[in-house]
């Protein structure tokens, strides 16, 4: 295209130049030269027409007809980085901060371990030292405040001494007890079993318990709808008639608890303990709203004092990004979870 016939006259330029410092100057030569000149520019407007018409056979290409590659970028057209850091950086760390060590530790360590001169190494344990001193600094602190500030105090909910906590847990039980007492009447158990199951007559005691300490209502659904050995006699057996599908049973043993008239709680698959029922059915009866809060409580003491998730749910009464604030309204509403009323 346009550079052949531009190589082309640049060569032929070059020769009639050679030609002419090779030979003495004269008419012939000046003649020659300007022949020369005069053919490669009646050449030239017919190899635009050519490429005139090249270009028009070729529009589908648009914009993109040249082929030639691009020149190389100058280095001098090339974005520079600013001389003086932009207005507005976040300021550095100050030192022996935090923030300063986390950033700095790691290369004072690599710094020591590429090069173990007795410098680098002592930098890089007196760092340690001040990221440690830190660390006890902030729980010395931390046990006082919450040995003294009873709501952030574990004691209050669940006793360390061993006498304490050996009386908070004949407390849970007998609170268990009455619960599952005063909720038989308004509950019901479904048993699932299987033939064919390892461990469904295992399963036979704790329902057995469960009946008789508390006068729950425990019926056993058979896929074979066969006698259970070592059920007690006063426990219905029945067929499951399509139960174990309907409510999506896979497993057995299964126990279920029904709260009439329309929920059930899958509350066990695979063999569960007699304490364990005992505790899934109170979870489950506070769930269903049939425990009274401050029984529940008595019964599940590791339950005291957790704020629920609406309790930190955005408030136009409280400003969450000012820690006077939010803190006094936490400690209200950790108070009320003990029963305390607000503690100052």
């Amino acid at each position: 295209m346009v550079r052949e016939w531009i190589l082309r006259f640049r060569r032929a330029l070059h020769d009639a130049l050679h030609y002419r410092g090779a030979r003495a100057s004269g008419p012939r030569d000046g003649a020659w030269l300007g022949c020369a000149i005069a053919l490669m520019a009646v050449a030239v407007p017919g190899r635009t027409e050519s490429m005139r018409s090249s270009f028009y056979q070729n529009q589908a290409e648009g914009w993109f007809w040249y082929q030639d590659p691009a020149p190389a970028p100058d280095a001098s057209d090339e974005p520079q980085p600013p001389e003086h850091a932009p207005v507005g950086a976040p300021p550095a760390p100050a030192p022996m901060s935090v923030e300063w060590l986390r950033a700095n530790l790691p290369l004072l360590r690599d710094r020591a371990i590429d090069q173990p001169t007795r410098e680098n190494v002592r930098a890089y344990y007196y760092a340690q030292r001040i990221m440690m001193d830190k660390a006890q600094v902030f729980s010395d602190v931390a046990r006082e405040v919450t040995s003294t500030d009873p709501l952030l105090d574990e004691n209050l909910r669940v006793p360390f001494a061993s006498a304490a906590r050996a009386s908070m847990l004949r407390t849970a039980d007998d609170a268990k007890a009455r619960i599952l007492e005063s909720i038989a009447g308004k509950v019901g158990l479904w048993f699932f079993h299987d033939d064919r199951c390892d461990y469904c007559e295992k399963q036979v005691e704790p329902a057995n318990a469960l009946a008789r300490l508390y006068g729950l209502k425990v019926v056993y659904l058979s896929r074979q709808g066969q006698p259970i050995r070592g059920l007690d006699p006063a426990i219905p057996v029945r067929a499951a008639d399509g139960r174990f599908e309907r409510l999506g049973v896979q497993y057995t043993p299964s126990v279920m608890l029904l709260v009439p008239p329309s929920g059930y709680y899958l509350i066990a698959q695979g063999y569960a303990s007699l304490s364990a029922l005992e505790d899934r059915i109170v979870h489950a009866a506070h769930r269903y709203g049939l425990v009274e809060e401050r029984l529940y409580y008595d019964a599940v003491p590791t339950a005291r004092g957790v704020l629920t998730a609406d309790t930190t749910e955005p408030t136009d009464a409280i400003d969450w990004s000012s820690a006077d604030q939010w803190v006094p309204y936490l400690r209200t509403k950790i108070a009320e979870t003990y029963g305390v009323g607000d503690t100052q």
